[in-house]
């Protein structure tokens, strides 16, 4: 039985102006449309050389890699699209993610041998929408949602690129899709595939990993949570994380961070954090490192995981948490009680994390938060108090702006210079 997708009209029109030669959509939106799921980029491929793609389309046609035959085409309505010619490639032994051959100008069946996944592999002619399965298995493993290579023997896919190791596992999230058992299995034993990929395409695939219910969300909720239980299987947690060894191989401490992960928010920052609560500092420190997170990214779940034991041994004072916010900044502070919240479920263990977020939420507009907030500033204190600058000017507002916390009416320019002048 013949299956089509429907091709939008201005690849159609482009197709046309392939002329006797056959235009084809390929990959993501060839499976997406078989499966219901929502489109995706378009990608075109054929068996037309670059040169003659961009003499075919002139002005709208752009070389954008000479080395893999790719042309930018702008379509009639503005729409830009991304053709490859058909392309054989052969890689070097370490899974280094970039071939050292390419040969452009190949077959459909070549051209397929060369991509990972068998659902990825499915070429749509632009003229009628007729799918084509070079590999025979694509739309079957499409329609059973199973991830399998082009290749019979997955070690003849995965051992080109380690970066398909992560990408099998997020696309396992994303599209809610099964790994083969075959393929799971090749990747436990290719898991150091990844040295050979650098931190940054690790780093961005794990962004797409740990968010990957938002890309259909509409009917796949814990995408996240299925794509790390499947790093967890391959054992590419452990080889991206090498925090989870110190654990001991305790596999309830594993679950409980993975379930920490899966209960917080949508927010890669926090479920990074989320994975790396049980670790020391020198540990979480080497992980964002090797990972090249941003400086920003870093200090932020440094400091939040700085106090994480924070309310741990009994409910505070609201004195406390006023305190706490201060030191932190709001935005950290309510972090760390996502955090704790998630943690709290899973360990079954009652927090008070939630009336300790309603205490910051008060402190809004009652009292000072940041030294910015405080009705006085270090100019101040000097010119009343006749003080010198330098250290002691910071250390007198950090304890006035502790003291404010203890009552908001403590933020007052008169009773704060006489606070000061206590401290002084």
């Amino acid at each position: 039985m013949c299956r089509t997708i429907k091709v939008p009209e201005d690849v159609r029109k482009m197709a046309e102006a392939f002329g006797d030669v056959p235009l084809y959509i390929v990959g993501g939106f060839v499976r997406n449309s078989i499966l219901g799921i929502g489109e995706t980029d378009i990608d075109l491929a054929s068996e037309k050389l670059p040169s003659e793609v961009m003499s075919l389309f002139g002005k709208n046609a752009v070389l954008v890699n000479k080395r893999l035959g790719t042309v930018h085409i702008k379509s009639a309505n503005g729409n830009v699209y991304e053709h490859t010619t058909f392309r054989k490639e052969s890689y070097p032994e370490g899974g280094g993610h970039s071939p050292d051959s390419v040969t452009i100008g190949a077959s459909m069946e070549e051209d397929a041998a060369r991509r990972d996944f068998s659902m990825n592999a499915l070429y749509a002619d632009a003229k009628t929408g007729e799918v084509i399965d070079p590999t025979g298995r694509g739309i079957n493993d499409t329609l059973h949602r199973i991830i399998r290579t082009t290749s019979v023997d997955p070690r003849v896919i995965m051992k080109d690129d380690g970066l398909r190791l992560l990408r099998m596992v997020r696309l396992a999230g994303q599209l809610d899709f099964f790994i083969d058992k075959q393929l799971l299995s090749c990747a436990k034993d290719s898991v150091d595939l990844l040295d050979g990929v650098s931190a940054e395409r690790i780093y961005k695939e794990l962004q797409l990993i740990f968010l990957a219910e938002l890309k259909h969300h509409d009917f796949n909720f814990d995408g996240h949570r299925r794509a790390l239980l499947y790093m967890k299987q391959s054992g590419l947690l452990a080889k991206v994380f090498p925090v989870f060894p110190y654990i001991g191989g305790d596999e309830n401490d594993v679950e409980t961070l993975i379930n920490v992960y899966s209960n917080v928010p949508s927010d890669f920052t926090l479920r990074l954090a989320a994975l790396l609560m049980k670790a020391s500092f020198s540990e979480i420190n080497t992980v964002l490192c090797k990972l090249k997170t941003e400086k920003v990214r870093s200090e932020f779940i440094c400091g939040i995981l700085q106090y994480r034991d924070f309310a741990s041994y009994g409910k505070p004072t609201d004195v406390e948490v006023r305190h706490m916010v201060q030191k932190l900044g709001k935005e950290k502070f309510m972090a760390l009680c996502v955090l704790k919240r998630a943690e709290n479920m899973e360990t079954g263990i009652s927090g008070h994390w939630r009336a300790l977020m309603d205490i910051c939420e008060q402190m809004e507009g009652r009292y000072p938060i940041s030294l910015k907030e405080m009705n006085i500033d270090g100019e101040e204190l000097i010119k009343k108090l006749k003080l010198k600058p330098g250290r002691k000017i910071g250390e007198i507002l950090n304890k006035l702006l502790a003291w404010c916390a203890e009552r908001p009416e403590n933020n007052n320019k008169e009773l704060l210079l006489a606070k000061a002048n206590d401290y002084v």
